[in-house]
């Protein structure tokens, strides 16, 4: 895209009205302004009209982002920064605008947040990997990334790439908006929180500096995914090479490595990524190294914990919900997971989930005042209500596999 006057494109009317679509579509919370979609779009156009006219005369200035934290698994919570509906459309018809020049400098092994490319991708080069016998992993944690990229970091690597000073002042606004918690503004020098809608190129622009450092080394085995990568390799020695001269790339960043979650392993020992555990079964020492008989991948202890916190949420027996609505908010759920991790070894975890779900529906009928005749609810009563089970759905895959195709 040439680059003459890009920072116009942000502020045209049919690109403003596309992000709001894109905004709208995205759904999320109400900033610190408590206008939510809703009530944005029932202004737009005076909202649009507003915001070209504050963008043409360099008047656009955006709101701190509302501090807010959601649970982890681990019981930690997770700072989450929420931008006003309105920023939200400006961050997204700038990242419309600058994506495209960003994008087209990045590695093909990074996946994560890019147009064109998936999880599943990722998923499948480290099967791809290991298949080519690089099965020592160097997986590096990066300790609270989002917040902690300094932003002289993210304006150096953007003026790398853009040349027009309004969109670097326009992305620097951003970074400098700071942060509403607790009724306090707070103004901050590192960081570009989750939850906004630019935030993850910007990640991948300053991790850029990462990929293109390990391809001209010749570590050919990266996978990354946002801040989530693994490199693999043939040797211990190598990964050890490797994984000191990576953190000494990220320490040129600024970035902070989590050490207790940071590792150098062989698949024998298994690792996680992307929800997903690897391994390889059955392996032996001997003058060739560790031997592998079989590499297998299945949903980790973590994903499925998210699964079943997400049904305990929808089956508390406080919610007043009735069967029908039950299985409305239920079955989604299942099969969005399933859709996600139908790939692997994953028989004998799908019926241990579902007898778990089938043990939380039971208890949340029985507390309802027209179940309180205590009746038994074999299996085959969740089916005829319509629930969907993991393991029905991969016995449906199975038969869909093995219909006779047509010509």
């Amino acid at each position: 895209m040439n680059q003459d006057n890009l920072y116009s494109k942000i502020y045209q009317r049919d690109n403003l009205e596309a992000s709001w679509l894109m905004v709208r579509k995205n759904k999320g919370s109400a900033g610190i302004d408590f206008q939510t979609i809703a009530k944005v779009e029932t202004k737009l156009e005076d909202i649009i009209d507003n915001l070209q006219v504050k963008l043409i005369n360099n008047q656009y200035y955006p709101k701190p982002v509302k501090r807010v934290y959601i649970p982890k698994p681990n019981g930690k919570l997770r700072p989450i920064g929420i931008p006003t509906v309105q920023d939200r459309i400006v961050q997204q018809a700038t990242r419309g605008i600058i994506e495209p020049i960003l994008d087209s400098k990045f590695e093909d092994f990074s996946y994560g947040f890019r147009p064109g490319k998936s999880a599943k991708q990722a998923l499948a080069k480290i099967e791809e990997l290991l298949k080519e016998k690089q099965r020592w992993v160097v997986q590096i944690d990066l300790s609270n990334f989002f917040d902690s990229i300094p932003h002289e970091v993210i304006m150096s690597k953007l003026k790398e790439q853009v040349q027009e000073d309004r969109i670097i002042n326009l992305v620097r606004n951003f970074l400098n908006s700071g942060i509403m918690e607790e009724g306090y503004k707070r103004l901050v020098t590192t960081g570009t929180p989750q939850g906004g809608v630019i935030s993850p190129l910007l990640a991948n622009l300053v991790l850029d500096t990462l990929d293109k450092y390990v391809k001209s080394h010749g570590y050919l085995g990266m996978v990354r995914y946002a801040d989530d990568f693994v490199i693999l390799t043939k040797s211990k020695g190598r990964a050890n090479h490797i994984a000191k001269e990576v953190i000494a790339v990220l320490d040129k960043l600024g970035l902070k490595i989590n050490e207790e979650k940071t590792s150098i392993r062989h698949l024998a020992e298994t690792f996680t990524f992307l929800g997903y555990t690897f391994g390889g079964g059955k392996y032996y020492q001997g003058e060739g190294g560790i031997k592998i008989a079989r590499i297998w991948k299945k949903p980790s202890a973590k994903a499925i914990q998210v699964l079943k916190g997400k049904i305990r949420k929808l089956t508390r027996r406080q919610q007043p919900r009735n069967i029908s609505m039950l299985i409305d908010n239920l079955n989604p759920v299942i099969r969005g997971w399933y859709n996600y991790f139908q790939h692997g070894r994953n028989r004998s975890r799908f019926e241990e989930i579902d007898g778990w779900y089938r043990m939380r529906l039971r208890s949340f009928i029985h507390k309802k005042k027209s179940y309180q005749d205590n009746l038994k609810y074999p299996n085959s009563f969740f089916k005829e209500q319509g629930y969907l089970f993991l393991v029905d759905l991969f016995a449906m895959s199975i038969s869909e596999m093995n219909k006779p195709k047509s010509f």
